[in-house]
This record gives C-alpha cells, structure tokens and sequence, in this order.
C-alpha cells in the first residue's frame, strides 16, 4: 500500500469541546503507525480547514507544522456520556483499559 493509500484508509475524526467549542485533538479508531497518522492528520487538516489547531514553526519565511511521531498516542479509550440532570449533554473520551468494556483502540493528537 503506497503512502497516499494508508493515510487515506485511516478515518480522522476531530475532537470538539462538550459545548461544541473549538477544535481540541484529532483520532482514528485503532492502532496506527505513528508516521502513516500523521501524514493523514495533515491530509485531513488541510480538506477540513483546521490548519488553526496545530502546532507551528517559522522556517525561513514559511511556516510549517510542528508535530513529530512522539506527539502521537496510541491509547484505549471508552465514551463516557456527559449529563446534566435528564438532559445528555455530549459524550466526553477517557482512557480504558485494554479490552475492557466499551474500550478500544484509539491512535490521538490534541491538545488536551
């Protein structure tokens, strides 16, 4: 599979604040390579518009993101819903345990 082929089959999801705020983080369902994620964080981010969220550096005259394969997590998860009385106000991310109820595989980076 050539490098366009793997970024592109990794579905990047974008993490919002509970209150529908600003972008926070990006995730893929599963384990991924550290390198392959970021190329399709970067693919995703420039479709997307959310060029905002990431990290730059100044290059010469240019700026360029500033992410690196250590930037990237590769955790277990689990949605935990957030409530305020009977009314559910969004779904919040924790890390789990492997293999434990409601958990999986989860490849990250945000700035939470």
């Amino acid at each position: 599979m050539s490098e366009q082929q793997e970024a592109t089959a990794i579905g990047i999801e974008t993490l919002f604040e509970i209150d529908g705020g600003p972008a926070l983080g990006f995730y893929a369902r599963g384990h991924y390579d550290r390198d392959a994620f970021l190329r399709a964080l970067l693919e995703y981010v420039a479709e997307e518009g959310y060029e905002e969220v990431l990290p730059y550096r100044k290059v010469g005259d240019g700026f360029y993101p500033n992410l690196h394969s250590w930037d990237v997590s590769v955790e277990w998860w689990r949605w935990v819903p957030f409530w305020d009385g009977d009314c559910l106000l969004g779904m919040g991310q924790y890390k789990a345990e492997p293999r434990s109820r409601g958990a999986f595989k989860v490849t990250w980076w945000g700035r939470l």
